[in-house]
């Protein structure tokens, strides 16, 4: 009865990726709905940095932390892997525009 209460919960790491994913995802959608459509200032003097940080931030520790687990115990049966990816394309897309916008 023990295991099954057990395999019920969600593991911290899991909880981790699926709100990191979440605020990321948010964050983004908020940069890129609020942006001027004419052209997209330097990242650094715009009031939207701090949601671009974020989403850079949440995106990459949640990608890093769940390849960390997805190498150690791997998917499992639930949408983890799908969560990780998407992590992992957002950091990607954050760390490229900080890198190609002046």
């Amino acid at each position: 009865m023990n295991k099954t209460n057990e395999s019920r919960a969600l593991p911290v790491a899991e909880g981790f990726v699926w709100v990191c994913f979440a605020i990321a995802a948010a964050a983004t959608l908020y940069v890129l709905m609020q942006e001027p459509e004419d052209g997209t200032p330097p990242l650094w003097e715009m009031p939207l940095a701090r949601y671009r940080v974020a989403a850079l931030g949440a995106s990459a520790l949640a990608g890093l932390a769940g390849l960390a687990r997805l190498v150690a115990k791997g998917g499992g049966p639930g949408l983890f892997g799908m969560a990780v990816v998407l992590n992992v394309i957002l950091a990607c897309f954050w760390a490229l525009r900080f890198l190609l916008v002046p």
